[in-house]
């Protein structure tokens, strides 16, 4: 990795953070840090650490919050001295009168709109060393888009907090909020409720990770259980709601679609464009089902 690309890692870290966090409706105040080094040597190339600072601030103005600091310890023996680990927390806070959104208000009826993503997320990242340490160009290979394969995996993630506070500003009401990270679309049976979740409409999906799937020999199961495949953030709106909600995510310069509905039925995550449904053990994020054609 360029040194100068340590800020996209350190963007994403707090990327995954903060999406999550918003996904109750809560808008982060505060972000800590958590830099691990296997030698203190690694911060002695002062552009390497400028850059991994920058991503790091610059993820939190962009999720509107303060960097409270944090721990930067030094782990021999459990990292190499040229590694880092990075992670954090941060600490949120509801809009005055706002309850937390908690699922328990999800209902058959609800709009589901899918907020696009522009490429891995920070999910995916071991499949994707993977692939590119057999490629005979690496990281270096060209996608259909003529973007470089190492270029078009650390695009920075999307951080999606602004959207929410301005949903929640405009007074739409939102019943759920699933973060699309690890498992793929089966994030949108996140919650417990014995519903289905019926997708009519998909996102376009970035060629990084139709490469990478391609690459893996997914099939469509196994590729949108997997990988975000586009949709980086799945709202629940009340029925009427998920067009404004979509209009109001495009003006602000993301990609949207009002995707699909909530039905009463069995607990399942239907889709329909590319013939997949995830139903039974599938729908349990801890196993290993990849889905049904």
């Amino acid at each position: 990795m360029g040194v100068e690309r340590f800020d996209a890692v350190a963007y994403d870290t707090v990327a995954a953070i903060v999406n999550d966090l918003c996904c109750v409706g809560a808008l982060p105040l505060v972000a800590a840090a958590y830099f691990a080094t296997g030698s203190s040597e690694w911060y002695a190339e002062q552009s390497r650490t400028a850059s991994l600072l920058d991503g790091w601030r610059r993820a939190c103005e962009d999720a509107g919050c303060t960097w409270g600091g944090g721990e930067s310890p030094t782990l021999p023996g459990l990292l190499a001295a040229e590694e880092i680990e990075l992670a954090g927390s941060a600490v949120g806070a509801l809009p005055a009168g706002r309850d937390p959104i908690l699922g328990d208000g999800l209902q058959a009826g609800d709009e589901i709109v899918l907020v696009g993503s522009n490429g891995l997320h920070a999910n995916g990242a071991s499949l994707a060393r993977m692939i590119a340490g057999r490629l005979p160009d690496g990281y270096a290979t060209r996608l259909v888009d003529d973007s470089l394969l190492g270029e078009a995996l650390l695009a920075p993630s999307i951080i999606y907090v602004p959207l929410i506070a301005a949903l929640m500003e405009r007074g739409l009401e939102i019943s759920y909020i699933s973060h699309i990270t690890g498992h793929g679309l089966l994030k949108l049976m996140r919650s417990p409720a014995q519903l289905t979740y019926r997708i009519a409409s998909l996102p376009p999906v970035p060629p990084v990770l139709s490469f990478l799937a391609e690459q893996a020999g997914m099939d469509a199961p196994a590729a949108y259980s997997t990988l975000n495949m586009g949709a980086g953030l799945a709202l629940y709106c009340r029925e009427g709601e998920g067009e404004r909600a979509a209009s109001i995510a495009v003006d602000m310069g993301l990609s949207a679609l009002l995707a699909g509905r909530v039905e009463e039925g069995p607990r399942q995550v239907i889709l329909e464009p590319v013939g997949v449904r995830y139903a039974g053990e599938q729908m349990q994020l801890g196993g290993e089902g990849s889905g049904s054609a």
